[in-house]
């Protein structure tokens, strides 16, 4: 007999988590096995301004925001196979 083994949760998509969020303006960011390097980070104000933009080798690290102000980004992780944004809120006090 033939099993087909399924689960709702299995992704093999690229994926980014970044936490914590809301944050101080330190985030970090971890990326998925699917995530090939080099990666790409581009981060924008409420306004669409690019405020940062970094090429990264590593799948963990840190994204810092501390000399930012307060408000909305958006965060444009580019890598080889996938383009993904996510929101963070930056609150320094």
């Amino acid at each position: 007999e033939n099993f087909l083994l399924a689960s709702e949760n299995f992704n093999s998509e690229p994926d980014i988590v970044l936490y914590p969020n809301p944050s101080d303006g330190k985030f970090y960011y971890t990326a998925n096995e699917f995530v090939k390097l080099p990666l790409e980070i581009e981060i924008y104000d409420s306004y669409g301004k690019l405020v940062s933009k970094k090429e990264f080798m590593k799948k963990h690290s840190l994204l810092n925001l501390q000399n930012s102000f307060d408000g909305l980004y958006t965060v444009l992780f580019k890598g080889h196979n996938f383009n993904l944004s996510k929101k963070i809120i930056v609150k320094l006090r």
